[in-house]
């Protein structure tokens, strides 16, 4: 049994987003969470090559392609959608139920 799943482009201008991969352990001496602070500065410059500064630290790469691209989904769960499927599927357990496409993620 195949199951229909809406998903949806939540930004039409088609946000581009990059992930930035570390090795080792990132560590925080401030309260809270480590996903509300600031890291440090990162720049990527024309020809791929990319630095992130944390502190006195200097930390080197380069941009890289990622094959096939992710996207990055949010879950949405809305009545909203069940005027969208016809009723030969009123008993489809993924009736009310989406994806939205936040942004793509076409580099690290």
């Amino acid at each position: 049994r195949r199951m229909r799943i809406p998903v949806r482009l939540d930004d039409p201008s088609g946000a581009q987003w990059t992930i930035v991969e570390l090795q080792g352990v990132l560590e925080s001496k401030e309260t809270g969470r480590i996903e509300d602070q600031r890291i440090g500065r990162l720049e990527i410059l024309d020809n791929g090559s990319a630095t992130l500064t944390v502190g006195k630290h200097v930390l080197e790469g380069k941009k890289m392609p990622i094959k096939p691209p992710f996207a990055l989904m949010e879950k949405v769960e809305e009545s909203t959608l069940m005027h969208d499927l016809d009723d030969d599927h009123a008993d489809d357990p993924t009736q009310g139920k989406s994806y939205k496409i936040i942004a793509t993620i076409r580099d690290k």
